[in-house]
């Protein structure tokens, strides 16, 4: 399942995603892809390390769409999303990429905060999500 690691049998018993009555819960989400790797990485000579917060929040939110649609639900089933973000400073940027997410679909509300760090120190966006179930 693209957006949560899968090569790490530690984390095997991680719910990624919790149906509870009429709604789905689904665990922070990167935008990490099927076969692990994380876009919007690129090594910089001298061995720095740049993120691209509008690649991977763009990447969020396919993952995001993809696994709702697993289930069902669609991007306006959102109720509530909770983001979580490395580096405020690129904060437009993540508006961007949330713009377009919805830009065929209501906005649910939303919560940005700015993190430390994330489980991967390559992952510079997360999002959690709540989404309501059709005939919830």
């Amino acid at each position: 399942m693209s957006g949560h690691r899968t090569d790490n049998d530690e984390i095997g018993r991680y719910a990624k995603v919790r149906r509870s009555g009429p709604f789905l819960f689904v665990a922070g989400l990167s935008g990490r892809a099927a076969d692990n790797s994380i876009p919007g990485v690129t090594q910089l000579r001298g061995g720095e390390t740049k993120l691209d917060t509008l690649v991977q929040a763009n990447a969020c939110f396919e993952n995001l769409k993809a696994l709702l649609a697993e289930h069902d639900v669609m991007m306006n089933d959102l109720v509530d999303l909770t983001c979580y973000l490395t580096q405020m400073d690129d904060y437009m940027e993540f508006v961007v990429a949330f713009n377009r997410a919805f830009e065929d679909y209501d906005a649910p509300p939303r919560t940005t905060v700015g993190v430390a760090s994330l489980p991967d120190p390559h992952l510079c966006v997360e999002i959690k999500a709540v989404a309501e179930l059709r005939g919830g």
